[in-house]
């Protein structure tokens, strides 16, 4: 057992993941009452969630669940030093998990007492100014209208604009998809997500519809942590900027999905990207290798001919 959790423990050092599972697997499965059993767990917690060792778990508190099976596992199999160790982390994830939570507690009210603002506000202008017609928000329409059905997928149009469309799907295309395969400051310019979406992505679209999407300059600067360049691409993720002004308020953006999605913006701190939580939350420190839900958007031509 030792020589195949040693082999897991090199695996995870290496970046190597689903060797490393495998290793992991092969001590938990062939002797479970044996004392690598717990550290064992803990490496197949360390390989999903791509660190490389137990001790970097706590850097991510407040992304993992200390309800996994893999922790709850290895807390039953544990005892002595090793245990209060891992009581220890349990701590950190549950009080990451608490600030979680109270922090979107404070999110969602201060999301209702500015509804509250905006409903008094349009009551107040209808009173005064009778004549006055309020246009319904982009993102009502958005949520309301028929989807555009194209390549197999349903699409939101978000913008139409000289015979053109701006898409984005309207449910999520892959729920684990990194933004980038190997840990590192990354820009979307060099990311492997943006390669998967402009090749093995993009083929999958028959040639007639692939006449039709557009080729598009896309802005990457932030006014944050460094974007890169400007890319030209035939498929992407949405910019933070670009959900603020088609998704304006998180509860535009939680109707629009169930599921949590990434954005191409980088997110505080290079290394890391902004998604949208499943509640419209803009969260802006996931991990760029971690596997998230992913959104195409593009430009397509109403009509193949139009330049």
């Amino acid at each position: 057992m030792e020589n195949s959790h040693l082999q897991g423990i090199r695996a995870l050092a290496d970046g190597k993941w689903k060797e490393a599972t495998a290793c992991f697997d092969k001590v938990v499965l062939s002797d479970p009452g044996g004392p690598d059993v717990a550290p064992a767990y803990i490496g197949l917690l360390c390989a999903r969630y791509r660190v490389n060792s137990a001790q970097k778990l706590s850097a991510f508190a407040d992304r993992i669940p200390s309800a996994t099976e893999e922790f709850r596992s290895a807390m039953n199999a544990a005892a002595g030093e090793y245990k209060r160790e891992l009581q220890h982390y349990a701590g950190l994830w549950v009080k990451a998990e608490k600030a979680e939570r109270e922090r979107q507690r404070r999110r969602g009210k201060r999301e209702r007492v500015r509804l509250i603002g905006v409903f008094v506000l349009v009551i107040i202008t209808a009173i005064l100014v009778p004549t006055v017609v309020i246009p319904m928000q982009k993102a009502n329409v958005l949520i309301t209208q028929e989807p555009l059905s194209f390549g197999g997928y349903d699409w939101f149009v978000l913008e139409s604009q000289g015979g053109r469309k701006l898409l984005l799907m309207k449910d999520i295309l892959e729920k684990q998809r990194p933004y980038n395969e190997e840990e590192r400051y990354i820009t979307w310019e060099e990311c492997t997500l943006r390669s998967y979406l402009n090749v093995e992505f993009y083929s999958s679209f028959s040639p007639a519809e692939r006449a039709r999407i557009v080729q598009t300059t896309i802005d990457n600067s932030s006014n944050r942590t460094d974007g890169g360049n400007a890319t030209s691409d035939y498929i992407f993720l949405l910019s933070l900027s670009e959900v603020k002004h088609y998704f304006p308020i998180a509860s535009y953006r939680a109707r629009i999905s169930a599921d949590s999605w990434m954005l191409r913006s980088p997110g505080y701190r290079q290394g890391t990207v902004m998604t949208v939580a499943t509640y419209g939350e803009i969260d802006d420190g996931w991990p760029v290798y971690l596997g998230y839900g992913i959104r195409p958007a593009m430009w397509i031509k109403l009509d193949e001919r139009i330049a």
